[in-house]
């Protein structure tokens, strides 16, 4: 090889060499964090969000090879608060340090993601994300079939009556069926209930209409769970410190530490898929999280029962008290009201196993 066909070579080598660590220095300025502001616009499953239910949220970019990333999203995901998505990146035709496009998809727990959007110089400039149920048996129309209540304690087998209406002690098993026939009774006879569902979409929400829960899934544990954006329990707050009477009794109970600080929340209920139907059950784990803020509550409701007579039981019951007619009375309420503090104080004593669980099947229309 001559010398100047080895200097035209050894230049082009150097030119291309050159041109591709130019390309990466390009592409790798855009790895860094991107946090939401006021003026980021997000688009989830095709609907404009609440921008305060992501005030937490961010991206980051960590540039692999070429214009090939991860884009790790944190706090945008419901019931997952950071997950990772393989992307890449894509610029117009002048490369600078803000101004990246990014578009990947991933499967993440129970569900696909798919992701686009633009960063700014720190922040990100918009998001959208499309999400898409991956647990089969739980997406579509439910309607109400029936309802299950059951109830243990390790030391409570029947509950005694006798003191009121002589004779009448009942286990805790014949109990809890006379309930259930009471509500599935009740529920047979709506003809509201039977003409409506509860619908769980593909892309995460319940009921979409009207646009205010979300669920997501654990598959490895049977668990769906509910999700209330902060925005929608701020809502709920709201309209509860708006009625005084409402407001009255929760000062009274040492309940404001629920409503001062709205925070989204999840409700963790169990579900099983049998012969095309589906079983949700609430339990007494719903309380869990809250034990430590409910020890007032109870202990003042514990203390108004020990206080209550047959005047304040009547006037607080008013016309629901009208089916207990004949059977709770002047004459026996003593009597009944230990009863009803006894279980009270069952249900409370941390002992207790109870659920409510609701039968769905498929809705036809």
């Amino acid at each position: 090889m001559t010398d100047i066909m080895r200097k035209i070579v050894l230049s082009a080598a150097a030119v291309l060499l050159a041109a591709a660590c130019g390309q990466n220095d390009d592409w790798n300025v855009y790895n860094g964090d991107y946090t939401v502001d006021r003026n980021t616009v997000i688009v989830l499953n095709g609907r404009n969000v609440d921008i305060s239910d992501y005030e937490n949220a961010e991206i980051s970019i960590m540039v692999k090879e070429g214009n090939n990333c991860d884009i790790i999203l944190r706090n945008f995901i419901t019931g997952q608060p950071e997950i990772t998505v393989p992307a890449s990146l894509e610029t117009g035709d002048t490369k600078a340090a803000a101004g990246a496009g990014f578009s990947g998809s991933t499967e993440a727990a129970d569900r696909t993601v798919r992701v686009e959007g633009m960063t700014a110089d720190t922040s990100l400039a918009s998001i959208s994300i499309t999400e898409e149920i991956t647990v089969e048996g739980i997406p579509g129309k439910w309607a109400l079939d029936s309802i299950r209540t059951a109830f243990f304690h390790p030391s409570l087998e029947e509950i005694d009556f006798s003191e009121a209406v002589p004779g009448l002690i009942l286990s805790v098993d014949e109990l809890t069926a006379m309930i259930n026939s009471y509500i599935n009774s009740t529920v047979r006879q709506d003809p509201s209930i039977s003409g409506s569902f509860i619908e769980f979409t593909r892309d995460g929400y319940i009921n979409p209409s009207e646009d205010l829960l979300c669920y997501y899934i654990r598959p490895a544990d049977n668990t769906m769970y509910i999700f209330l954006r902060k925005s929608i329990v701020e809502e709920i707050t709201d309209s509860i410190t708006a009625n005084p009477d409402i407001m009255a009794v929760i000062t009274m109970l040492g309940l404001t530490s629920f409503i001062d600080t709205p925070q989204s929340m999840s409700i963790p209920l169990q579900y099983s898929i049998a012969d095309g139907g589906l079983t949700v059950t609430a339990s007494q784990v719903i309380l869990d999280p809250y034990e430590d803020m409910l020890t007032e509550p109870l202990a003042m409701i514990s203390a108004i029962l020990y206080s209550m007579d047959y005047e304040d039981f009547s006037s607080l019951l008013g016309d629901t008290l009208a089916p207990l007619a004949g059977i709770i009375t002047e004459d026996n309420f003593a009597a009944f009201k230990e009863v009803l503090i006894n279980t009270f104080n069952t249900l409370t004593d941390g002992q207790a196993e109870y659920s409510v669980s609701a039968v769905l099947i498929p809705f036809t229309e």
